[in-house]
């Protein structure tokens, strides 16, 4: 009974860790902006994930079509961005996405908010 227990959890390790090499080697990336407000004060942060590759993003700040505020990075594997701007009480904002994971674009992603 033990001997088919240790081969159990053998085999069960083994395949978690194809499992996680796979995951990794996919290079899949995770990207969560998000806009708040707190006041008249308006809190933009985006987080981009991607083990092991270079990763440079903008986010910026809009009314309309009335650009307010943009902020930049670069950093490798993980990248935190943020910045707040004081917004009007009422008005809808758009926190936009964009940028580059090893030279590759990431997909526009935006989120709107009123404050």
């Amino acid at each position: 009974m033990k001997k088919r227990l240790i081969g159990f959890v053998a085999v069960l390790v083994f395949m978690c860790s194809i499992t996680i090499a796979q995951a990794v080697e996919a290079g899949s990336t995770n990207a969560v902006p998000s806009l708040t407000f707190s006041g008249t004060t308006a809190h933009c942060a985006v987080t981009i994930s991607n083990f092991g590759k270079t990763i440079t993003a903008s986010i910026s700040l809009w009314e309309g079509n009335i650009f307010i505020a943009s902020w930049h990075e670069t950093d490798t594997s993980v990248l935190h961005l943020s910045g707040t701007k004081t917004v009007i009480r009422g008005k809808t904002y758009t926190l936009r996405l964009s940028g580059l994971i090893n030279g590759q674009s990431i997909s526009a992603i935006s989120v709107s908010g009123t404050c």
